[in-house]
């Protein structure tokens, strides 16, 4: 109805209202005009790509739309948008994805954060490996190497 009457009308549905519209529908179980209204957005701005992919939670549907918002579009991800898609695939019982989805976000936000941390080169190393990620090994160890960054004397608490 309230659809019908912004087309009646002639609004132009720009990224704003269009996003209210894809929000509304998506909320309302009504997936497909949701989805409708998102693909004929010309412009998606990052609320636009959090609408749906909320609002697809329901529908499991979140990670179509998660990567693609990333890789082309180049809209950067936020906190909100990973814990969305951390919640959406352990609903879906995809645990084990969801966890990847965790470490690899944390490694990549690690080093910018505390790049002087050895401990933190070493975490990257092992969080890499265990995906059997040998390349990223490889960078992540060049790198440490890049930036003279040494790893320090270790100690345990086990005496």
């Amino acid at each position: 109805m309230v659809h019908e009457f912004i087309e009646n009308s002639r609004f132009e549905i720009d990224f704003k209202l269009g996003t209210a519209l894809a929000d509304m529908y998506a909320k309302c179980g009504d997936i497909d005009n949701s989805l409708k209204i998102f693909n004929a957005m010309s412009k998606k701005e990052l609320f636009a790509w959090s609408a749906m992919i909320v609002g697809l939670a329901n529908q499991e549907l979140g990670p179509k739309y998660f990567k693609p918002m990333n890789d082309i579009h180049g809209i950067t991800s936020k906190l909100e948008h990973y814990g969305s898609m951390v919640d959406i695939l352990g609903r879906a019982g995809r645990v084990q994805e969801s966890r990847e989805l965790i470490r690899k976000e944390a490694a990549a936000h690690l080093l910018a954060l505390e790049h002087h941390v050895d401990g933190n080169y070493i975490l990257l190393c092992n969080i890499y490996s265990g995906f059997t990620k040998w390349d990223k090994v490889m960078n992540i160890r060049r790198r440490m190497k890049s930036t003279d960054t040494q790893k320090g004397p270790r100690s345990s608490s086990i005496e």
